[in-house]
């Protein structure tokens, strides 16, 4: 008798499951559509998104405002920004030659774009930086920001 009792308590369960799950994927139905079509169609990124760090562009002109100061590189605690800088003449301040970063163990935390006395570095709003090999995450923010395609991101 108790077994009955069981097995028709088991299929009220599962019968009652099995309502709650049709209730759920009923109600995601009817709900619209919100895929992207992604990379036919970009992401609208929200303004307090953080990715990767770039250079900001001088306004009005093609260079930008590095000055090789260091102190980024310096502040990084995963170590991995190295700076080059050249005096283009006597008495000149320094300008920024080469400004290595290696993305693939970037922490992302800011601190480089925080402690920059010129404010030289911004967060940028791409998120499909994205590699097949190590090597290419090691990448020249000078070299990229004179890149043609870099100046419409500016």
């Amino acid at each position: 008798m108790k077994a009955v009792i069981k097995y028709f308590r088991d299929i009220i369960v599962g019968g009652w499951s099995l309502v709650l799950g049709y209730t759920v994927t009923l109600s995601e139905f009817f709900k619209p559509i919100i895929t992207v079509q992604y990379p036919r169609v970009k992401l609208e990124m929200d303004p307090a998104y953080r990715g990767h760090i770039e250079l900001v562009k001088l306004p009005g002109e093609d260079g930008h405002f590095c000055l090789a100061c260091g102190t980024c590189e310096r502040a990084c605690p995963s170590n991995v920004i190295k700076i080059q800088g050249v005096k283009p003449k006597a008495g000149a301040g320094k300008v920024g030659i080469m400004y290595l970063i290696d993305f693939s163990r970037c922490s992302l935390c800011g601190l480089c774009v925080d402690v920059c006395p010129v404010d030289a570095l911004r967060h940028s709003m791409e998120y499909d930086l994205a590699f097949t090999s190590r090597w290419d995450n090691v990448i020249d923010l000078v070299a990229r920001f004179n890149e043609p395609q870099a100046q419409e991101r500016g």
